[in-house]
């Protein structure tokens, strides 16, 4: 279990990347939902991290041969989705302007953390690398791949594009979260898994942009 200064880490950059990148929302009232949601995990910092903690450890419990182990980062990040979910409330007049908000910062929370645990992963195996330490070649460009595709799409995770024009795949999945939070149905693997997708997913569009860059210098065609 990682440290409390950890989990205040967390939501300190979750809390900058919110005031930094509001004005891109293209919403109404984007400037007063930021702050309200920094003033919200400031004030709700202590029991965010409680509950956070008491959902990994229910996974483990639940789900894991070894209850001391650590959770992959899908897991971790889904923990944090929930405890976001449960502890923060929004007032009617965001509610109205915003539907679903709390799925969709959740969303936020989750995809956020995971873009940054890959950032993690990479950074460990360079060190690997650069002390001579034995490493995977594969997984290291796998890394190498995925933190380079985020950050050609401003350190974001591409979502899938839907068959009809509306609601668009973060909005489809934020009323999900939403929905499942009202009925108390929130379960911690099946977000996961859906976290899981779309960091596969976008693993295999960094894969066909490099292999489009390579067919473009050698003047040939991606396959079929």
């Amino acid at each position: 279990m990682a440290t409390r200064e950890t989990y205040d880490r967390v939501i300190d950059d979750l809390a900058a990347d919110i005031v930094g990148k509001h004005t891109h929302w293209n919403v109404d009232g984007a400037k007063e939902t930021a702050w309200f949601i920094c003033r919200e995990l400031e004030r709700f910092r202590g029991k965010l991290i409680d509950r956070y903690i008491a959902v990994n450890n229910e996974i483990k419990s639940d789900y894991m041969n070894d209850v001391e182990g650590l959770l992959d980062r899908h897991k971790v990040a889904a923990a944090f989705m929930i405890a976001f979910l449960e502890i923060i409330e929004f007032p009617p007049e965001i509610e109205n302007n915003h539907k679903a908000v709390n799925g969709k910062l959740s969303l936020y929370v989750g995809l956020s953390l995971m873009a940054t645990m890959i950032r993690g992963g990479l950074k460990k195996l360079e060190r690997k690398k650069e002390s001579g330490e034995p490493f995977c070649g594969a997984e290291y460009q796998g890394y190498k791949d995925i933190v380079e595709f985020l950050e050609r799409h401003d350190g974001d995770f591409v979502l899938p594009n839907v068959i009809c024009d509306e609601p668009a795949y973060r909005h489809t999945w934020a009323l999900e979260l939403h929905y499942a939070r009202e009925k108390g149905l929130l379960f911690a693997l099946s977000i996961a898994n859906e976290l899981f997708c779309i960091e596969t997913y976008n693993r295999q569009l960094a894969k066909v942009e490099i292999a489009g860059k390579r067919c473009q210098r050698d003047g040939t065609a991606l396959p079929q």
